[in-house]
Protein backbone atom coordinates (compact mmCIF):
# COMPACT_ATOMS: atom_id res chain seq x y z
CA UNK A 1 0.00 0.00 0.00
CA UNK A 2 1.25 2.76 -1.12
CA UNK A 3 1.33 6.54 0.69
CA UNK A 4 -2.23 5.00 1.58
CA UNK A 5 -5.05 7.40 2.10
CA UNK A 6 -6.63 5.79 4.89
CA UNK A 7 -9.20 8.64 6.01
CA UNK A 8 -10.69 9.52 2.78
CA UNK A 9 -13.27 11.51 3.76
CA UNK A 10 -11.59 13.95 6.12
CA UNK A 11 -8.86 14.13 3.58
CA UNK A 12 -11.22 15.14 0.96
CA UNK A 13 -12.77 17.47 3.50
CA UNK A 14 -10.02 19.48 4.80
CA UNK A 15 -7.11 19.29 2.43
CA UNK A 16 -8.82 18.48 -1.42
CA UNK A 17 -12.60 20.05 -1.39
CA UNK A 18 -11.62 22.57 1.24
CA UNK A 19 -14.02 25.38 0.85
CA UNK A 20 -15.56 23.84 -2.15
CA UNK A 21 -17.94 21.73 -0.21
CA UNK A 22 -20.46 23.84 0.07
CA UNK A 23 -19.87 24.52 -4.29
CA UNK A 24 -20.14 20.49 -4.00
CA UNK A 25 -23.38 19.93 -2.50
CA UNK A 26 -24.73 23.04 -4.07
CA UNK A 27 -23.70 21.94 -7.64
CA UNK A 28 -23.46 18.39 -7.30
CA UNK A 29 -19.76 18.26 -8.39
CA UNK A 30 -16.56 20.38 -8.09
CA UNK A 31 -13.07 19.93 -10.24
CA UNK A 32 -9.94 19.43 -8.64
CA UNK A 33 -7.18 21.36 -10.68
CA UNK A 34 -4.36 21.65 -8.49
CA UNK A 35 -3.49 17.87 -8.78
CA UNK A 36 -1.61 16.70 -12.21
CA UNK A 37 -4.68 16.45 -14.10
CA UNK A 38 -8.51 17.96 -13.39
CA UNK A 39 -10.34 15.59 -11.18
CA UNK A 40 -13.94 15.82 -10.81
CA UNK A 41 -15.64 14.99 -7.67
CA UNK A 42 -19.18 14.43 -7.85
CA UNK A 43 -22.03 14.07 -4.55
CA UNK A 44 -22.49 11.02 -5.28
CA UNK A 45 -18.63 10.05 -5.18
CA UNK A 46 -18.41 11.95 -1.89
CA UNK A 47 -21.53 10.50 -0.45
CA UNK A 48 -19.87 6.63 -0.97
CA UNK A 49 -16.75 7.99 1.15
CA UNK A 50 -19.37 8.40 4.19
CA UNK A 51 -20.81 4.66 3.57
CA UNK A 52 -17.39 2.82 3.36
CA UNK A 53 -14.69 2.24 5.79
CA UNK A 54 -11.37 1.71 5.09
CA UNK A 55 -10.58 0.64 8.30
CA UNK A 56 -13.37 -1.67 8.21
CA UNK A 57 -12.95 -3.17 4.69
CA UNK A 58 -9.46 -3.92 5.40
CA UNK A 59 -10.25 -5.78 8.41
CA UNK A 60 -11.87 -8.05 6.26
CA UNK A 61 -9.24 -9.06 4.00
CA UNK A 62 -6.33 -11.66 4.84
CA UNK A 63 -3.27 -11.57 3.72
CA UNK A 64 0.75 -10.16 3.71
CA UNK A 65 0.57 -6.68 3.51
CA UNK A 66 3.77 -3.79 3.36
CA UNK A 67 2.38 -0.13 3.46
CA UNK A 68 4.84 2.46 2.24
CA UNK A 69 4.42 5.94 3.28
CA UNK A 70 6.47 9.02 3.18
CA UNK A 71 7.04 10.82 6.80
CA UNK A 72 6.15 14.49 4.78
CA UNK A 73 3.11 13.07 3.34
CA UNK A 74 0.92 16.08 2.93
CA UNK A 75 -1.98 14.83 1.53
CA UNK A 76 -2.42 11.16 3.63
CA UNK A 77 -0.88 12.38 7.37
CA UNK A 78 2.00 9.43 8.27
CA UNK A 79 0.69 9.70 11.95
CA UNK A 80 -2.61 7.85 10.26
CA UNK A 81 -0.40 4.92 8.70
CA UNK A 82 1.68 4.06 11.73
CA UNK A 83 -1.26 4.31 14.08
CA UNK A 84 -2.81 1.77 12.14
CA UNK A 85 -0.09 0.18 11.39
CA UNK A 86 0.81 -0.81 14.76
CA UNK A 87 -2.72 -1.46 15.63
CA UNK A 88 -3.21 -4.10 13.03
CA UNK A 89 0.49 -5.21 13.08
CA UNK A 90 1.11 -4.90 9.71
CA UNK A 91 4.44 -4.14 7.93
CA UNK A 92 5.45 -0.36 7.65
CA UNK A 93 8.68 1.15 5.33
CA UNK A 94 8.67 5.02 6.26
CA UNK A 95 10.42 7.30 3.80
CA UNK A 96 12.25 9.73 5.34
CA UNK A 97 10.84 13.26 4.31
CA UNK A 98 9.30 11.79 1.35
CA UNK A 99 5.93 13.71 0.25
CA UNK A 100 2.79 11.83 -0.86
CA UNK A 101 3.63 12.06 -4.70
CA UNK A 102 6.83 10.68 -3.73
CA UNK A 103 8.49 13.63 -5.98
CA UNK A 104 11.87 13.35 -4.95
CA UNK A 105 12.90 10.69 -7.35
CA UNK A 106 15.54 9.09 -4.88
CA UNK A 107 12.36 9.01 -2.38
CA UNK A 108 10.67 6.92 -5.32
CA UNK A 109 13.45 4.81 -6.24
CA UNK A 110 13.62 3.62 -2.45
CA UNK A 111 9.93 2.91 -2.35
CA UNK A 112 10.14 0.53 -5.89
CA UNK A 113 12.98 -1.04 -4.48
CA UNK A 114 11.46 -1.78 -1.43
CA UNK A 115 8.36 -2.99 -2.70
CA UNK A 116 10.39 -5.12 -5.04
CA UNK A 117 11.83 -6.86 -1.86
CA UNK A 118 8.33 -7.64 -0.17
CA UNK A 119 6.91 -9.53 -4.17
CA UNK A 120 9.92 -11.47 -3.78
CA UNK A 121 10.22 -12.95 -0.26
CA UNK A 122 9.25 -15.83 0.35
Amino acid sequence: MRCAALDMKTIFEKKLIGDNLRRLNNYGSVILDDCERPLEITEQFYRDLNKYSVFDEFKKLNGKYLFLHGTKDEIAPYIDVLEFTKEHSLGLYAIDNADHFLSDPAKLSECNINILKFLLED
